[in-house]
């Protein structure tokens, strides 16, 4: 129990998409967060938003290893270029 439990940490741990065994790779492209699930964690994958699971871009990003990166929607960075943007509309409304 204990060796299987060791292989599969192991597993979860080395990147994925690092040769023709990957569509992306194959057509000489970036991987995309939300159509390949090779930076998934799988211990994880409970979290209950893609919000909460994507919450980590620089950790999925490592996870892959397509020549070509992989593309992370950022929700932090939307999320404060959002607020800054609503922030300056509603001085603007207000002013």
């Amino acid at each position: 129990q204990e060796l299987v439990q060791l292989l599969h940490d192991t597993v979860e741990q080395e990147v994925c998409c690092t040769d023709e065994g990957c569509f992306c790779v194959q057509n000489d492209i970036g991987c995309q967060a939300d159509t390949c699930s090779c930076w998934e964690d799988h211990k994880k994958k409970t979290a209950g938003t893609v919000k909460e699971l994507w919450a980590h871009p620089a950790e999925m990003k490592r996870r892959c290893g397509n020549r070509n990166g992989l593309y992370v929607w950022d929700y932090a960075v939307v999320d404060d270029h959002c607020k800054d943007k609503i922030g300056e509309e509603g001085e603007k409304v207000k002013g």
